[in-house]
């Protein structure tokens, strides 16, 4: 058959998007071994979750599935069909573990909940403040898998023990959120600290909270040293889109399933 973009598109369309997942699910494992620079931290192998939106091709089929924005008048759509992905990836090496795609009204916290089952106990899992909620939180723990996570003044945390190093033990009481089902309260421990940048004007206050509850085998100097790490979703984002996708490019896709399998 001649290597034409009717042959590729054909090449495509057959195998649909699930056996690509299936493929990252069976490679995304990671690469990183302890010797690896910035990948583990006391044994616990380094993750970070954050999510993306990526412009799609506007056709009816990707706009049905995925959605787009309202234009600012508030009338009429704006702009590409958006599709949300959310990640799950290794900081050491930049390598994408897991991926969730949702549409542009998709909850981040959905997707995230999702990547639960690339989790387990040996991992240390970093977040940032816009995507913690405290039924994600729970439902990531139940992995084994470690969180540090920084988390918004939404999150009503009250001093309970105060620790040696500083940080303190709080209770976030789970209430009910969109579930059914109350969820029960849970212990973090709590880790504050504000960050002297010459460059920002007030300097920034950061919040962390943690599943590692003891001081002695995880200090908080070196909790909030290791939080920096996350950067590294970002940047494996960041390079996706610019080197892989191309800066200000469209996914070409014309179905939802192939859009996934663009992905």
């Amino acid at each position: 058959m001649p290597l034409t973009e009717a042959a590729v598109f054909r090449g495509r369309k057959n195998p649909g998007a699930e056996p690509f997942r299936e493929l990252l699910a069976q490679v995304g494992s990671g690469v990183a071994t302890e010797a690896t620079p910035g990948a583990y931290w006391q044994g616990l192998r380094l993750m970070a979750v954050d999510g993306t939106m990526l412009e799609i091709a506007d056709t009816p089929a990707n706009e049905e599935r995925f959605g787009r924005p309202k234009a600012r008048t508030g009338h009429g759509p704006s702009g590409y069909p958006l599709a949300r992905v959310v990640v799950l990836i290794e900081s050491g090496t930049h390598v994408v573990i897991d991926a969730e795609i949702g549409g542009f009204r998709t909850s981040e916290r959905d997707l995230a909940a999702e990547l639960a089952r690339g989790l387990r106990p040996g991992m240390l899992v970093l977040a940032d403040r816009g995507l913690p909620g405290v039924h994600l939180w729970k439902q990531l723990a139940a992995t084994g898998a470690a969180l540090l996570w920084r988390v918004s003044r939404l999150w009503k945390l009250q001093p309970g023990e105060v620790l040696a190093d500083g940080s303190w033990i709080a209770t976030v009481h789970g209430g009910r959120g969109r579930s059914k089902q109350p969820v029960e309260d849970v212990p973090v421990r709590v880790v504050e600290y504000v960050l002297d940048d010459p460059g920002r004007d007030p300097d920034e206050h950061y919040r962390l909270a943690t599943t590692l509850l003891d001081p002695t085998a995880a200090p908080a100097r070196e909790l909030a040293a290791l939080y920096t790490e996350r950067w590294e979703v970002e940047t494996t984002l960041a390079e996706w889109k610019a080197t892989q996708i191309g800066s200000g490019n469209v996914l070409t896709s014309k179905s939802p399933d192939l859009v996934e399998q663009e992905i």
